[in-house]
């Protein structure tokens, strides 16, 4: 992909871009990516490693193709960013847009110290805001495959009218990817006289007036996480996975990915499986059917600490 042609640099009086991502490894991959097209960019590209090098890179007269995640744009204090360069001819490319380019609106949470302890309350604004402390005068474009458009998170409302869309149907039609065909299997949740119980104390719990929006949100995730999650459904799941997938397998050779809505679920599940097919589990990494791959945190118990792999590891 290349973003300007020798005209629009000259028109641009020699512009900077600025490749925004989330996550280390995609900052990682586009970078790799675009170094080894130097010779179409005319120019090195160069991968902020932290804030102050960030700093560095952008408080330049002119050019440069700079790679960061937007959480480095972050301010040791307070709420406001320093003005790093109030030049025009700027341009942000924002990937996966529609995950941390929202947050303009100030929030109040909790103030907690270095053991985490609450010691008060501080405001705070998203990366995108104080993304716009910097390079108030810059241009922005989003990249995404999941716009949203919610009244707080809403991705045309940050970046503009669409420029161009290019849909899973142009895509069939360019031969970018195959076919997708969508075939619904429905599992059951069966709730027991006792469970019925349970979730009708839990939505008169949810409505005392007492309760935030955020804990009301989080109370029913929680209930619809356990609903979806119980041991019954999971074992039917697994075993309509087993069988679904064997019959594909015996027609043509393929890959399956699960995708399930908590850590919780996803060990459980694999474990249901490897009932069934004891032959695809194995303790080594490189061996095996199956694997879990999922975030890990250190207070994570047993049965998910086991799925926990580094990104050395995890790398072909």
């Amino acid at each position: 992909m290349v973003f300007y042609t020798g005209k629009i640099v000259l028109l641009m009086d020699n512009p900077t871009i600025v490749m925004i991502t989330d996550r280390n490894d995609l900052d990682d991959q586009l970078f790799d990516t675009f170094a080894a097209s130097k010779q179409l960019l005319r120019q090195e590209p160069v991968q902020a490693e932290d804030r102050n090098h960030l700093r560095d890179l952008l408080r330049v007269a002119s050019g440069g193709v700079v790679f960061t995640t937007i959480q480095k744009f972050q301010p040791e204090e307070g709420n406001v960013y320093d003005l790093l360069s109030d030049r025009n001819n700027i341009v942000v490319i924002a990937d996966e847009a529609h995950r941390t380019q929202y947050g303009f609106k100030a929030k109040t949470i909790d103030a907690k110290d270095e053991n985490k302890v609450v010691i008060g309350k501080k405001i705070v604004y998203g990366f995108a805001k104080y993304m716009r402390d910097a390079l108030p005068n810059a241009t922005y474009l989003g990249f995404t495959g999941t716009p949203i458009e919610n009244t707080d998170v809403n991705t045309p409302a940050v970046f503009g009218n669409y420029v161009d869309i290019y849909d899973i149907a142009q895509a069939v039609e360019d031969g970018a990817t195959v076919r997708i065909y969508y075939e619904s299997r429905l599992a059951k949740v069966i709730l027991s006289d006792e469970g019925k119980q349970l979730v009708e104390e839990l939505d008169e719990n949810l409505d005392l007036e007492d309760l935030t929006t955020t804990q009301k949100a989080k109370a029913k995730w929680t209930q619809l996480e356990a609903l979806v999650g119980s041991e019954q459904r999971i074992k039917n799941i697994a075993r309509d996975i087993v069988h679904h997938f064997g019959e594909r397998q015996s027609v043509f050779e393929g890959k399956g990915m699960i995708v399930t809505m908590s850590r919780r679920i996803a060990a459980d599940l694999y474990d249901a499986i490897i009932a069934i097919k004891p032959e695809w589990h194995s303790k080594e990494l490189s061996k095996g059917n199956i694997k879990v791959v999922m975030t890990s945190s250190s207070s994570d118990g047993p049965k998910i600490a086991r799925h926990h792999s580094t990104k050395d590891q995890r790398l072909p």
